[in-house]
């Protein structure tokens, strides 16, 4: 009798893996197939294995429920040993759902352990990149370096070289680019930005022409095609341009109306030139630096650094003169920021303007002197 029990439970037990097995089979077949979804319910109708654990995450990820990704994720962690290529998912949902100083933790590793990973240093830009951090850019060039054909990189780089006003080192990133991808609506645009900031109006509008033809439609690029036509006298097509602009953006800013009104005198169609004018003369603000600096000021004394940033920069694009704002930004970026190296730059452009005589250049200089010698001193 006891012979007979041991056999019956010796068969249900082999139905029973057997089941499951079966079970797994169909949800692999499901997540191979990306129907995730129901994939997910019959995994967890079992005790999931490593592999079906690390698949519910995946598809949780490929859902775009992040929250449960990150939550099979830190068991699939937890209960075993994750190799590079789950670090490197991880992170980067990390990095999605704002966990950037844990992600960065995880790709500062990834890097010591594969130092010629070209995607580690890239996606690690991206981190300091959210952050308006420098420190993004010397992560792209890395990239780059090890990379050569990395376009990602590339065209964060020529963006930030557009920027910088370095014009050649730009040109050859976004050649590059379009040599790869002729139709690249990003390398485009980067390309008609570099025409229109290098004064070639004519090369300039003929980029744009081609984003036209791909739909691309926004402000930058009438605002770029109505002054290009504006320089090459093309003033019908001017005044295009400045119309879409005042009708469907802006129609209270004054450099649109001031520049369609010389358009329309351009034509010699001085009635409506002079009334687009005087519309800009009527629409021209005071600046408003001391404004978004008292804001600051308020921010600041709430330890709120971001947002004290945010808008001592509105102050100096009111006002790049204001001396007291630009210091005030190297403060509060001291306060936010904790990487050191980072800091002082905010401070040697504060010195930097300010050589001669600036009012808070001691203090600036002082701080700097102080960071090197930390620097130095956690070098050791």
């Amino acid at each position: 009798m006891n012979k007979i029990l041991v056999l019956l439970l010796i068969i249900f037990s082999f139905k029973a893996s057997s089941q499951v097995n079966e079970a797994l089979t169909v949800a692999d077949s499901l997540y191979a197939l990306g129907d995730y979804s129901n994939a997910i319910r019959v995994y967890k109708k079992t005790d999931p294995s490593e592999k079906q654990l690390l698949y519910i995450a995946k598809s949780y990820g490929a859902l775009g429920n992040k929250i449960s990704s990150l939550e099979y994720y830190d068991q699939y962690i937890l209960k075993y040993s994750a190799g590079s290529a789950v670090q490197y998912e991880y992170a980067k949902l990390l990095a999605n759902t704002g966990a950037n100083k844990k992600a960065d933790s995880i790709y500062k590793d990834l890097i010591s352990k594969h130092p010629l990973n070209p995607n580690y240093y890239y996606q690690r830009g991206l981190l300091f990149e959210k952050k308006q951090d420098s420190i993004a850019h010397e992560l792209f060039l890395q990239t780059f370096t090890i990379d050569s054909t990395h376009l990602n990189a590339a065209y964060k780089i020529a963006k930030y070289q557009l920027t910088k006003r370095k014009f050649e080192e730009a040109q050859y990133c976004i050649d590059l680019g379009l040599k790869n991808n002729p139709i690249s609506r990003k390398f485009l645009n980067l390309k008609a930005l570099l025409l229109y900031y290098t004064k070639d109006f004519h090369g300039a509008i003929s980029a744009y022409q081609v984003l036209i033809e791909q739909q691309v439609n926004n402000v930058q690029l009438h605002e770029h095609l109505a002054f290009s036509y504006g320089k090459t006298y093309q003033f019908v097509k001017a005044i295009e341009h400045f119309t879409i602009l005042i009708n469907e953006y802006d129609d209270k800013k004054p450099s649109y109306h001031y520049n369609i009104g010389k358009s329309f005198m351009g034509l010699s169609d001085f009635e409506k030139g002079r009334h687009h004018v005087e519309m800009a003369i009527a629409l021209q603000e005071i600046p408003l630096d001391a404004e978004y600096l008292t804001l600051a000021i308020s921010y600041s004394r709430q330890g709120k650094f971001k947002e004290t940033m945010r808008y001592l920069r509105k102050a100096l694009e009111e006002n790049s003169e204001n001396e007291f704002a630009l210091y005030q930004l190297a403060v509060a970026a001291d306060n936010y920021y904790t990487d050191e190296e980072s800091v002082m730059l905010f401070y040697e452009n504060y010195i930097k303007r300010y050589l001669k005589d600036g009012s808070y250049l001691k203090l600036a200089q002082s701080r700097v002197s102080e960071i090197k010698k930390e620097l130095h001193f956690n070098s050791d």
